[in-house]
C-alpha cells in the first residue's frame, strides 16, 4: 500500500470519525414553507395587488373586445349591401371595397387584441413571479436568523418533494418545527386586520 492511499484511507476515517461530531454541535430544524409563504401578511398584499392589476386588465380588454364587436357589426351591415343586386355596378363596386376595408380593419384589431392579451399575460406572470421572488428572499432571511439564533444546523422543508415527487422529508418527529416561530415573527408588524390571530 502506497503512502498516497494510506494517507488518503486515514484522511477517510477521521472523517467519518468527526462527521457525527459535527452533526452533534446543532439541531436539524423543519418548517412548512407553503404555510408560511400564505400565511405571510405580505403575500396576502401582494394578491390583492395582482388582483386589482387583473381587473384593470380585464377592463382594458373589455374595451377593445366592445370595440371589437361594434366594427364586425359595421362590416356585416357593409357585406351584406354589397350583395345588393339592385344597386349600379359602380355602387355595387364601392360597396364591396368597403367591406373589404372593414375586413381587413377586422383583422387587424384582431390581432391587436391578441398580442395584447399575450402582452397582458406575461406582465401578470412577472408580476407574480417578481413578488413571490421577494417573498422568498424575506421568508428565507428570517429562517436564517432564527437557525443562526436557535444553533440549527440545518432547517429542512417538510413539505418538500424530490424530482420524482415523493417525500423529501421522510421521517419527522415532530420536534424543532419553527414555522410558526418564523410566521409570528414575519407578520409581527403586519397591519390590523390582515392577519389571522393563528397567523401571529
Amino acid at each position: 500500500m502506497t503512502m498516497s492511499l494510506k494517507s488518503f484511507l486515514f484522511a477517510g476515517l477521521l472523517l467519518a470519525i468527526s462527521a457525527p461530531a459535527t452533526f452533534a454541535q446543532g439541531k436539524i430544524g423543519v418548517v412548512d414553507l407553503r404555510l408560511i409563504f400564505e400565511g405571510y401578511y405580505k403575500t396576502k398584499q401582494a394578491d390583492v395587488k395582482i388582483k386589482e392589476r387583473a381587473a384593470e386588465l380585464d377592463a382594458q380588454r373589455a374595451t377593445m373586445v366592445s370595440g371589437f364587436t361594434t366594427d364586425e357589426a359595421a362590416y356585416k351591415k357593409a357585406e351584406e349591401l354589397a350583395k345588393d343586386l339592385s344597386v349600379s355596378p359602380d355602387e355595387a363596386d364601392r360597396r364591396k371595397t368597403e367591406a373589404a376595408k372593414l375586413m381587413r380593419g377586422l383583422q387587424d384589431k384582431q390581432k391587436e387584441i391578441q398580442a395584447w392579451e399575450r402582452q397582458a399575460t406575461a406582465s401578470i406572470q412577472e408580476q407574480q413571479t417578481r413578488i413571490r421572488a421577494r417573498v422568498l428572499e424575506e421568508i428565507m432571511s428570517e429562517v436564517t436568523a432564527i437557525a443562526k439564533a436557535g444553533s440549527y444546523f440545518m432547517i429542512l422543508d417538510k413539505d418538500a418533494a424530490s424530482v420524482n415527487q415523493t417525500k423529501v422529508l421522510v421521517y419527522f418527529n415532530g420536534e424543532n418545527d419553527v414555522t410558526k416561530q418564523v410566521l409570528t415573527n414575519l407578520n409581527s408588524g403586519a397591519p390590523a386586520g390582515l392577519v389571522e390571530p393563528s397567523e401571529k
